[in-house]
């Protein structure tokens, strides 16, 4: 009896551990981003954060360089479709906002509705980066869409 109990202190404490860890070192949540029935891989860009004990800002390369130095694989998309992003932890009301990366390191905001975008017409591969705050800090992400 005495090694169960001894047992399920040791998972106690190394759960509470994992736990404390988490709050301790808490980062932005990253995105769920689907374009049709396809999850896209997404990787998190400049940020800052407020953890329980500590404040963390990072400052990344460009989201075109960044999705290059990640070797991110584009999901491929069919002309005009839609692409979703959803948080678990949902943002500050009216702060997610897109941006469409150009050819020519110019960057356009993309129309947002209910969190929806419209994919571009003409073939071609495009880099995104999306923006939101919480309570807690702000951060961004990007990712590549191939439009076949």
């Amino acid at each position: 009896m005495k090694k169960i109990i001894m047992a399920f202190l040791l998972i106690l404490v190394i759960a509470g551990g994992f736990y404390v860890n988490s709050l301790l070192n808490s980062k932005p949540p990253l995105p769920i981003i689907r374009a049709g029935h396809e999850n896209v891989a997404k990787v998190r860009g400049s940020y800052c954060w407020e953890g329980l004990i500590s404040s963390e800002c990072v400052d990344t390369i460009p989201p075109p360089e960044l999705i290059k130095s990640e070797n991110l694989t584009p999901v491929i998309a069919s002309p005009s479709s839609k692409l979703k992003i959803v948080f678990k932890n949902e943002p500050k009301k009216n702060t997610i906002s897109v941006s469409k990366w150009l050819p020519n390191n110019q960057v356009e905001d993309v129309e947002l509705n209910k969190n929806t975008i419209v994919l571009p017409q003409e073939k071609g591969m495009y880099v995104y980066d999306v923006s939101a705050n919480w309570e807690k800090g702000s951060a961004s992400y990007a990712f590549a869409i191939e439009i076949r």
